[in-house]
């Protein structure tokens, strides 16, 4: 989706007429599956279809994307979506693939702001499902077990020695407590936070044993 510099007659056709038609089988992929789009768009200015529009066409029609503008709810009247000292048209396009196209809930073409931009915003809403489970299922430390010999305890001395925590206690500090101010309705993404902390400090002292 975006500014794609496209200019394409409502008339012109982004899918393969007749595609179910038994006629076509020896045209069409094997895997080729019709799909059902609203066949029609509509367009609030008329504007001939230019070279960027016609590759825009045939990308569509080869690989089944579908162009939203002008025929999803939200923009079923194809609104402008460019203006500038020559006039209007529809240069900001969203293309769909067609499998995907239940899961577009409306498509919307935002208020011009002359100050910000000479084209409209555009933007779409899209059904997801999310399952919710325990942050456990997300969050799986591998912690490395390390024999402690009286080797081990010299390096770690030493190395204790060169290197400065402070910045790094600090820093992951600053960002539980952010977390936990910002997610006070879910314990568990704190939860899952503080796990992370436990790995990194781990992860880190870890480190000064080599």
């Amino acid at each position: 989706m975006g500014d794609l510099n496209a200019h394409i007659n409502c008339k012109e056709l982004d899918f393969i007429t007749n595609e179910v038609d038994d006629s076509l089988d020896n045209f069409l992929p094997t895997n080729y599956v019709a799909d059902s789009v609203c066949k029609f768009r509509n367009t609030q200015v008329h504007q001939k279809t230019n070279n960027y529009g016609k590759l825009i066409l045939d990308l569509c029609t080869e690989s089944q994307l579908r162009i939203l503008n002008g025929r999803t709810l939200g923009d079923s009247k194809g609104k402008i979506t460019f203006y500038n000292h020559n006039g209007v048209s529809i240069d900001d396009y969203c293309l769909c693939s067609s499998e995907f196209l239940p899961n577009i809930v409306n498509f919307s073409v935002g208020q011009f702001e002359p100050t910000i931009s000479d084209h409209c915003p555009i933007s779409i809403t899209i059904h997801s499902q999310l399952v919710n489970k325990s942050c456990d299922n997300y969050v799986k430390p591998t912690l490395r077990r390390v024999k402690w010999t009286t080797k081990r305890e010299e390096i770690f001395k030493s190395n204790m020695l060169k290197v400065n925590f402070g910045t790094i206690n600090s820093d992951v500090d600053n960002l539980t407590q952010k977390i936990e101010a910002n997610n006070t309705c879910n314990s568990n993404v704190t939860q899952s936070f503080k796990m992370i902390q436990s790995l990194v400090y781990h992860q880190y002292y870890t480190m000064l044993l080599f």
